[in-house]
């Protein structure tokens, strides 16, 4: 069953969903494509995620969607709209190879940071989704 509508309730009544700083596997297409890439999150909610892309995709555009949480048997399947797009320089780390255990910035790198909208995903997916992000919120000590 499709979960638009539990989709848009919940936004309703929450103005935005809890958001969580997590890297986790996405499969991605262009809806209408048969060319599926992979990347990583930057952070994942009920509502949406930030994919860390190479590939220049502008907001507006159609994914399909293949989310691959931890301890799940199968991928999350959700269809999502790129709703904006921020270019960023990520800096990977390398070895010198003279220096022993010394660690330089030796790559810099521009990416994408896409922020997808979930607008169809199945109640059991968007559950999946909610559980994992709320197993990772750390609970208020008393």
């Amino acid at each position: 069953m499709e979960s638009k509508n539990t989709l848009n309730n919940l936004k309703k009544e929450r103005r935005g969903f809890p958001r969580i700083n997590v890297s986790v596997t996405v499969d991605y297409s262009i809806s209408g494509s048969q060319a599926i890439k992979t990347v990583q999150t930057k952070n994942v909610s009920a509502g949406g995620i930030c994919l860390i892309a190479d590939e220049d995709i502008h907001p507006g555009t159609v994914l399909e969607l293949k989310i691959y949480l931890p301890n799940q048997d199968s991928p999350v399947l959700a269809q999502g709209k790129i709703i904006w797009e921020n270019e960023v320089t990520v800096l990977t780390k390398g070895k010198v190879a003279w220096e022993r255990d010394s660690e330089v910035f030796s790559d810099e790198r521009t990416r994408l940071e896409l922020g997808v909208e979930f607008f169809k995903i199945e109640v059991s997916d968007l559950q999946k989704i909610s559980q994992f992000v709320l197993s990772l919120i750390p609970s208020k000590r008393r």
